[in-house]
C-alpha cells in the first residue's frame, strides 16, 4: 500500500513539474514590453517626473529661506560615588540626568546672481522636457 501510494506521489510530481516546465513562445514585441517593465531605470525615469513637478517651486530655486528646526531630548541614569575635600562622601544610585535642547535657524541668501530665476528656469524646461518624454505613462 505504501509503494502505491509513494508511486502515485511520484507520478503526480512529475507531472507537475512536466507542466511547469512548458514554454510559451514570446514576440518581440512582448520580450520588449516586458523588458520595459522590470528595467529599474525606466522606473526611476518615470518616478523623476513626479520628482520634477515636487520641486519646480520657487523654494527649491533658492528664492525663499531655509528653515531649520531641531529637538533632542535625553534620559541618563548614573550611579555616583563623590568623596569631596572637606572629607564628606556623596553617594547616590540611580540619579537621572534629564537633557532637553532646542535649535531654530534661518538663513536667506540676500543676492545670488540670479540664479534663483536660472535654477526656476532649469526646472520648468527640466519638467517639460519629462512630460513629452513620459506623456503616455
Amino acid at each position: 500500500m505504501k509503494k502505491k501510494l509513494k508511486l502515485l506521489l511520484l507520478s503526480c510530481l512529475i507531472n507537475i513539474i512536466a507542466f511547469a516546465q512548458t514554454t510559451t513562445r514570446l514576440t518581440l514585441e512582448e520580450a520588449i514590453q516586458i523588458a520595459l517593465e522590470k528595467n529599474f531605470d525606466v522606473v526611476i525615469e518615470k518616478n523623476s517626473k513626479q520628482i520634477g513637478q515636487i520641486n519646480n517651486n520657487w523654494g527649491t530655486a533658492g528664492l525663499w529661506p531655509n528653515i531649520n528646526l531641531n529637538s533632542t531630548a535625553g534620559i541618563a541614569s548614573n550611579n555616583l560615588e563623590q568623596q569631596l575635600a572637606n572629607g564628606t562622601t556623596i553617594k547616590r544610585n540611580g540619579a537621572v540626568l534629564r537633557n532637553i535642547n532646542a535649535g531654530f535657524a534661518v538663513s536667506w541668501r540676500v543676492f545670488d546672481g540670479m540664479r534663483m530665476f536660472a535654477t526656476k528656469k532649469d526646472w520648468r524646461n527640466w519638467n517639460c522636457w519629462v512630460n513629452s518624454v513620459f506623456a503616455d505613462s
